[in-house]
């Protein structure tokens, strides 16, 4: 998360995961509560699309610490499993174990 957030490259542990999760959500409404509530206004939704962009990121890389495509955020709910499951021990082909090489 604090090293390329954008990037769909790389892999994170479940911690920096739910951290983010509560990040987006948090800014995401903090957004939207200073909307005017119909959610048509421009600058919300300009401001919205790199909000919801590092949410997908960061879905992504966590997709591949645990040995899996990104798309596979996709599926209803795996968020959840997303937060619960175990990375993959080791490097696997996505990159190095964040656990033993968090910054590389």
């Amino acid at each position: 998360m604090h090293k390329n957030p954008f990037s769909l490259q790389g892999r994170i542990r479940r911690a920096e995961y739910c951290i983010s999760c509560f990040a987006y959500l948090f800014v995401y409404y903090f957004i939207w509560g200073m909307g005017d509530g119909r959610g048509g206004d421009t600058f919300m939704i300009a401001v919205s699309i790199p909000i919801l962009y590092f949410a997908l990121a960061q879905g992504v890389k966590r997709c591949h610490d645990i040995g899996k495509s990104g798309w596979w955020q996709f599926i209803p709910f795996y968020i959840f499993w997303l937060m619960g499951a175990r990375g993959q021990e080791g490097p696997n082909p996505y990159g190095p174990d964040p656990k033993v090489a968090p910054y590389e």
